[in-house]
């Protein structure tokens, strides 16, 4: 008898990249919605910087920063629609697509209504950030473990 030198006791039923891989996108999930928090304060600590740089009062700037908000209310009520409609990949690529876009025209900007339109570009985008790890967590996680990792992605987020 030849020995292949593998043994049946060490092969799992699926391959270790099959088990590991529903974790690794929520994981890309969970890091999306925190890097969202990180989008709904970012004002704060530059508001001194855009105020001298841009040449606004605080009143412009705070309608800057709450344009985010704005655009994350709205699309937010649409998201789940459009995650059921277009499906998890198309809507992670798209969302964090916004977000990328409206951070690139933020750190570029020259002009207010560049700093207005970045903001609600990354609003319209972290508004799917929660649901999208909820919506992975439930297809591909037992019923036991979504609390635990619902309360570790809410954990990040907040």
């Amino acid at each position: 008898m030849i020995d292949s030198g593998h043994s049946s006791l060490m092969k799992p039923n699926k391959p270790i990249l099959l088990l590991l891989y529903p974790l690794f996108i929520w994981l890309i999930a969970a890091v999306f919605y925190c890097h969202q928090y990180i989008f709904r304060v970012s004002i704060s600590p530059v508001a001194n910087a855009l105020m001298h740089g841009f040449k606004i009062d605080a009143v412009t700037l705070s309608f800057v920063a709450a344009s985010f908000f704005y655009a994350y209310i709205i699309v937010q009520i649409f998201a789940g629609l459009i995650v059921e409609r277009y499906g998890l990949k198309l809507s992670i690529i798209i969302s964090t697509s916004l977000c990328g876009v409206g951070s690139l025209l933020m750190a570029e900007a020259t002009a207010v209504s560049t700093l207005f339109l970045g903001r609600i570009l990354i609003g319209a985008g972290a508004a799917f950030a929660l649901l999208l790890a909820v919506v992975i967590i439930r297809l591909h996680f037992s019923k036991k473990i979504f609390p635990i990792l619902n309360g570790l992605t809410i954990s990040l987020g907040t």
